[in-house]
């Protein structure tokens, strides 16, 4: 979910001209960088050299787009339709063959090693499940499941119909517990 406050903040400053633009994006990179950045590195493949360049570039092309961004539209749809378009030229621009897709693997629970191992191990599972995916689904169950986007915010990223998302999430949810039957 976008945080109005951040919204507000950011439009605020862009009303102010070119000096209130430096000060938006100065609170898009705090408040967006370290998503965008992880958003970008699941498009590209594993181990890639190139995601700090391409992280950059996006943030440059966000900085630039600032001096026409429409107030009306919610910013955080905008940025990473910036993001997954940019990164989606880059890649055809590298040559990419193959494209991976991310991982939900998180920190261990040091406190319990055995629960640890279990969260663990369901992760993997997930991730296995997920890098089964289309790369389109697997983007919109990021969208959706990590980032907890809208509908309608996911359709206008992925530049399709929000009849189509719901399709895809429904039949995302049906892979996925028919892969991870065993844990749940």
């Amino acid at each position: 979910m976008e945080n109005p406050a951040d919204r507000m903040y950011i439009l605020f400053y862009l009303s102010l001209g070119n000096a209130g633009r430096i000060k938006a994006f100065n609170r898009i990179w705090k408040v967006y960088s370290g998503r965008i950045a992880f958003y970008i590195s699941q498009i590209l493949p594993k181990g890639s050299y190139y995601a700090d360049d391409c992280f950059q570039e996006v943030m440059l092309k966000i900085y630039q787009g600032l001096e026409t961004f429409k107030i009306e539209y919610p910013v955080k749809p905008w940025l990473y339709a910036i993001a997954r378009n940019h990164t989606l030229d880059y890649i055809q621009r590298k040559e990419y063959e193959e494209v991976e897709y991310f991982e939900l693997i998180t920190a261990a629970d040091v406190t319990n090693p055995e629960s640890g191992f279990v969260r663990s191990e369901i992760f993997s599972a997930i991730e296995n499940s997920i890098n089964k995916l289309a790369e389109d689904d697997s983007q919109i169950a990021y969208l959706r499941f990590y980032e907890e986007m809208k509908l309608k915010d996911i359709a206008d990223i992925m530049g399709i119909n929000i009849n189509t998302v719901k399709t895809r999430i429904t039949s995302v949810k049906k892979i996925l517990q028919n892969d991870l039957r065993g844990w749940l």
